[in-house]
């Protein structure tokens, strides 16, 4: 019965509700864009539609004109129901019902008090039980460390919004050229073994991502050297100084070369020769 009472379309209609899809669609488009513009709010790449728990159930609760999950229902005198905002667009373009034909206005429209109810406790998978491998690619593939949890539809937003399983960017790659997710959960485990986490040079002080720390340090302005040649001690940053006009042991040739001497010696020679 509910299936009969909730049936979204038949295969008369289908191609009547998908011109009237058509129609709506640019108008839809730049409403969702200018919104998630105003809110900040970033979608869920997998529509809730597509989450749905008991999958063969799916068509009892999909609008027949925008094909989500029907919101506040509306029906027709012939029973046919469809998103109340989707029957107002259709009633303010004097359209008709996609399914039956029949005429659409104020009058002749009715909420459906038992598909509202049966769609609220509809069981939908939360989007974090999923995974995106491409955030520019809505294919999503279902993650065992995800969230196991199966919300009724009118309570899936809030959930959503408290869900401990969300993700959430590192903070610590914000000042790199690299973008790391991490569930929320798991964000005090992570922040301890993160390979961008701050980490601060023992020569310097100066704070480096823990990944390239190492190779900071091997170069690190600061770093105490000792010369392979004469055993003197500096600082890395005064090595090309040191090698110069320092060390005793750097073969070097006599200051006196542009009068025509060609000889080479130690430093530590000089005053010898």
């Amino acid at each position: 019965k509910i299936a009969f009472l909730f049936r979204l379309f038949d295969n008369k209609a289908s191609s009547a509700s998908l011109d009237t899809a058509v129609m709506l669609e640019t108008e839809e488009t730049v409403e969702a864009e200018t919104s998630s513009e105003k809110t900040g709010k970033r979608e869920s790449l997998l529509p809730a539609e597509d989450r749905i728990v008991v999958e063969k159930l799916k068509y009892d609760v999909l609008c027949g004109i925008c094909c989500e999950i029907i919101s506040h229902p509306r029906q027709c005198l012939s029973g046919h129901a469809y998103c109340g905002d989707c029957v107002a667009k259709c009633i303010a373009k004097e359209m008709s019902c996609p399914s039956c034909r029949r005429t659409l206005t104020e009058e002749t429209v009715a909420r459906n008090l038992m598909l509202e109810e049966y769609i609220k406790e509809f069981l939908v998978h939360c989007q974090y039980h999923y995974e995106y491998p491409d955030e520019e690619d809505p294919e999503a593939i279902v993650d065992e460390a995800g969230c196991p949890e199966e919300i009724p539809y009118h309570l899936l937003d809030q959930h959503e919004r408290d869900c401990k399983y969300s993700w959430i960017r590192c903070p610590f790659t914000y000042k790199v050229d690299v973008i790391h997710k991490v569930r929320k959960l798991s964000w005090q485990e992570h922040k301890d073994i993160c390979e961008f986490r701050p980490s601060i040079c023992r020569y310097c002080d100066a704070c480096h991502p823990y990944c390239s720390l190492k190779e900071h340090e091997a170069k690190c302005p600061k770093l105490p050297v000792k010369c392979p040649k004469c055993s003197e001690s500096f600082l890395y940053k005064d090595a090309g100084t040191h090698k110069e006009k320092w060390c005793k042991e750097e073969l070097i040739t006599c200051p006196f070369s542009k009068h025509g001497c060609s000889a080479k010696f130690l430093r530590k020679e000089t005053d010898q020769h």
